[in-house]
């Protein structure tokens, strides 16, 4: 099979300049959290972003400290190096309104050797005071910055419109196999580190009884049915309240990283206990990551079996989260092997249909028949709404925009009845699809 590299794009700079507001901006899903507290951002998060036709990976570094001897801080700046390494462009963000620092200075001369593939950017620049105020910048050695607006995104279509210019085109690579990149995620002790032994057929991974053995991220890979499978295990998530400093914050951080590069995810609960709140935030972070996700109760042996029990298990696992009732449920047993052994096929299924392509044609003739069953509701005191055409923009998730006269018209349960009318009629009920609404541009 072909697949298709796309060019990098990592935003480097100080914290607190406003790198995860332009990544938010940037990439259309983007939900990178922001705040005025400096060093929010403490691990790269990468997503698609595209802008004129072409398509690229945009990444969003957390802020950097130089020399730093805190533990995060210089985990942080390890990340960012490595994404600016393997970056085609690197976009530098400072703050217009606060002006060049001596930790500006630094990360430039540290960028220095990479000039040529370095854009200087202006960040904050609200008016003409910020505007005369980012001239300064020029004195770092990358000639004059671009002048934005992240959060209210002034000057961020002329940047973009560079960036896609100096970036080369998606490279092709033929690849004998499918590559499907699983992570495992789950709280502490409820077997992750076990069911992946099972999937590789050896001890990988240490299994102890204490909570937390797994302190770390990591990649292993197997093979099934013609198809590789890169197979991440990940540390227990527990409740951020019980999360220490060091080594176990880092891990969730990685944990976090580890499901954005996946295709797939399992969330491994224990069945031989209640699902717990905590369960369900693992759940809600793969849901807000858009990945498509198996519920593998595991532990099934524990279980004490009457008729009707793995249909009385599956039914509560779909009514305790119903974000995610079309994810497939499989009870298992790592102890055993029950069941494990149909992992593999269910995660193949869901990484088809989350890189599904559908044609435009067929997308509107979902839409046909979707309206001619339900027209769009009418909006007192404006003009009737009408659905022009609809196409895929995105993929993994899927994603199809429709072209509207007044999206704003089209109300939430409309756009909640398209959106399952589309997973149905396609069959895409297991992965996590967007339906997304845009005003057609008028000619000329």
């Amino acid at each position: 099979m072909v697949t298709r590299k796309l060019p990098l794009v990592a935003v480097v700079g100080r914290p607190n300049v406003g790198k995860s507001t332009l990544f938010n901006r940037i990439v259309p899903r983007g939900d990178a959290v922001v705040d005025d507290m400096p060093g929010v951002t403490r691990d790269r998060r990468e997503d698609v972003a595209s802008w004129n036709g072409r398509d690229f990976r945009f990444v969003d570094t957390g802020g950097l400290v130089p020399g730093s001897r805190d533990a995060i801080e210089s985990a942080i700046l390890s990340q960012a190096n490595r994404a600016v390494e393997e970056a085609d462009l690197v976009l530098f963000v400072v703050d217009a309104r606060e002006g060049i620092t001596a930790l500006d200075r630094e990360i430039a001369q540290s960028l220095r050797v990479r000039s040529d593939r370095v854009l200087l950017v202006a960040n904050k620049v609200e008016g003409n005071d910020q505007e005369l105020a980012a001239t300064e910048a020029a004195s770092l050695g990358f000639g004059e910055p671009r002048t934005i607006s992240g959060q209210h995104g002034r000057g961020v279509g002329d940047l973009l419109d560079e960036v896609v210019a100096r970036l080369p085109e998606a490279v092709l690579r033929e690849s004998e196999e499918e590559t499907v990149q699983v992570a495992l995620l789950g709280c502490p002790n409820v077997g992750k580190s076990s069911i992946a032994n099972r999937l590789l057929g050896e001890e990988r991974f240490i299994v102890h009884s204490e909570a937390g053995t797994t302190r770390d991220a990591v990649d292993a890979e197997f093979r099934y049915d013609g198809t590789r499978f890169l197979l991440v295990d990940t540390a227990g998530l527990r409740r951020r309240s019980h999360v220490e400093t060091g080594v176990e914050f880092y891990s969730t951080l990685r944990t976090r990283r580890s499901l954005a590069k996946a295709d797939v995810a399992v969330l491994v609960l224990d069945a031989s206990r209640k699902i717990s709140a905590q369960d369900a935030r693992i759940a809600g972070m793969i849901a807000e990551a858009g990945k498509p996700m198996v519920f593998a109760l595991n532990k099934w042996d524990l279980v004490e079996k009457v008729t009707g029990t793995a249909e009385a298990f599956t039914r509560l696992v779909r009514d305790k989260f119903p974000r995610l009732a079309g994810s497939p449920v499989v009870l298992i047993s790592a102890l055993t092997g029950q069941r494990v052994a149909r992992l593999p096929e269910t995660l193949r299924e869901l990484a088809r249909q989350q890189k599904v392509r559908v044609p435009t044609a067929r997308l509107n003739e979902v839409l046909q028949d979707a309206t001619s069953q339900v027209h769009p509701p009418l909006r007192a005191g404006s003009k009737p709404v009408k659905l022009f055409y609809v196409t895929q923009t995105g993929s993994a998730p899927p994603v199809f925009t429709v072209f509207a006269n007044d999206p704003k018209a089209i109300n939430a349960s409309y756009r909640q009845y398209l959106h399952n009318f589309f997973r149905d009629a396609l069959g895409l009920e297991s992965v996590p699809l967007r339906v997304t609404f845009r005003a057609r541009r008028k000619a000329g």
